[in-house]
């Protein structure tokens, strides 16, 4: 195969940290390509419940706090900009929370709640005792002693958002490839892909790939420890009315979406990299949903999903420049805050790509603390 120039920049993977990057290096002006195996947005970042919750999860509070809250505002920001830049609609909205406590072992997850909503600009908490929870949503259980009530989270149609990042990034001339990466080669002054039946050269290369990050850099004998971990959510068709609020309970959250569907999330499972959906998964995700929310448990399962989060042995992102490696970057490993951190991660290693600097905070995110 022989090396064609192609483009300043060549982004390996789809979902959407790689739609991101792909976006913001079009908007810093540079040519970019998108290669994929198979297509935008299929996995993981296709399949997520899309909720946007920068105040909870692994490392917040605590060291991911500031990242978290500024991929946040950056979301809020994008929304009128895809809006004006791609006719794809993704969904976005605030969506107001009930967390639910059943027995006194869960009382402490409601304080924590309550605490890191209360005092944040844009956001807001309140407590509810066990007669307040079911005059705000009847359906709930009516056995819980206590909940929260959380404003300020939003949500969004995870695939159509990365669908609208590249359709918008596609605008600014961003070509999108289908095709498989089987090999890297760096060089002093370009980076060089074999994709498919080509190979591509470009000035820098983005790894984005998700769970196969470390397969994608092995091929230049680089090292970065992202792990594939399985998630199954079920889409369920519930009776009645729409539900008015997401839902948390012990063991999983309730995501009513804007077409009456209801989203039950999510299981954790260290599977390597299968994706089969389970009978396992499918059942304790009803027994825990029915038992806060009995009125699903006479839902119509609707689909069943499987996806592979990418994770790192630290539970933190991969942002920045390969060690060793001056033309080759990697954007992996945001786990379950995939679709929160996804804009925040692209928008970071655009910036380092074209400028070597960024004002994200992403400075304890470098590969190269697995040296």
């Amino acid at each position: 195969m022989s090396a064609t120039d192609s483009s300043d920049v060549l982004v390996i993977g789809g979902g959407i940290a790689g739609c991101s990057a792909a976006y913001f290096l079009s908007l810093l002006g540079a040519k970019v390509t998108v290669l994929d195996r198979d297509g935008v947005a299929v996995h993981a970042s296709g399949m997520a419940a899309g909720g946007l919750s920068p105040l909870e999860g692994e490392h917040i509070p605590g060291t991911l706090s500031d990242f978290a809250l500024r991929s946040y505002r950056l979301h809020l920001g994008l929304w009128e900009e895809l809006a004006e830049r791609s006719d794809v609609k993704f969904s976005p909205r605030i969506v107001p929370w009930i967390r639910v406590a059943l027995s006194e072992d869960d009382l402490p997850d409601l304080e924590s709640s309550y605490f890191s909503f209360d005092g944040v600009e844009g956001f807001s908490a309140s407590r509810l005792d066990a007669r307040a929870v079911p005059e705000m949503e009847s359906r709930i259980s009516p056995e819980v002693i206590g909940g929260v009530y959380l404003y300020g989270n939003a949500a969004v149609d995870s695939h159509a958002l990365s669908l609208a990042l590249m359709t918008a990034a596609e605008a600014m001339g961003t070509t999108f490839v289908r095709a498989e990466v089987t090999g890297l080669r760096a060089g002093t002054g370009s980076v060089e892909v074999d994709a498919g039946s080509q190979t591509l050269c470009a000035g820098a290369v983005v790894v984005a790939a998700g769970p196969w990050t470390t397969n994608v850099l092995g091929t230049i004998g680089v090292h970065v420890p992202v792990r594939p971990l399985k998630g199954e959510i079920l889409r369920l068709d519930p009776p009645g009315p729409m539900f008015r609020h997401d839902i948390a309970y012990p063991g999983g959250e309730a995501h009513p979406k804007p077409d009456g569907l209801v989203w039950v999330a999510a299981t954790v499972a260290e599977a390597g990299f299968d994706t089969q959906t389970t009978d396992a998964a499918r059942e304790t995700l009803m027994a825990d949903a029915a038992r806060a929310i009995p009125a699903l448990a006479k839902s119509t399962v609707v689909e069943q999903t499987a996806c592979l989060r990418p994770v790192s042995p630290d539970g933190l992102p991969v942002i920045g420049r390969v060690p060793g490696q001056d033309r080759v970057y990697v954007v992996s490993g945001a786990g379950k805050k995939g679709i929160l951190f996804g804009p925040a991660m692209g928008k970071a290693v655009s910036d380092l790509v074209i400028s070597g600097r960024t004002d994200l905070p992403v400075g304890e995110f470098t590969p190269d603390r697995f040296a």
